[in-house]
């Protein structure tokens, strides 16, 4: 099995030997929905939001990225809010 996963091509680990372009565009997005959530700030509550939903549990080969993205966005706008002015007191 280890030998199995040692051959596996992961495109979103840093690679010294190629091409970084998927691992660069999954931190864009990733930088894009925290960059959103500070611009929106003033708009929601300091507190986090009750609203949290499942995570998805990791998977033997990893998941969609699609699902990691809404896994992250869910956790960004469900966390405390440091940017919102009624959060320093």
């Amino acid at each position: 099995m280890k030998s199995d996963l040692n051959n596996l091509i992961i495109d979103y680990f840093p690679s010294p030997n190629g091409d970084n372009e998927e691992l660069l565009k999954l931190l864009n997005q990733t930088s894009k929905i925290i960059c959103d959530w500070f611009s929106v700030s003033e708009k929601l509550s300091p507190l986090p939001q009750n609203k949290i939903k499942i995570i998805s549990e990791p998977a033997e080969f990893g998941c969609d990225i699609k699902v990691l993205l809404d896994d992250i966005n869910s956790l960004i706008y469900s966390s405390f809010n440091p940017s919102h002015p009624g959060s320093l007191g």
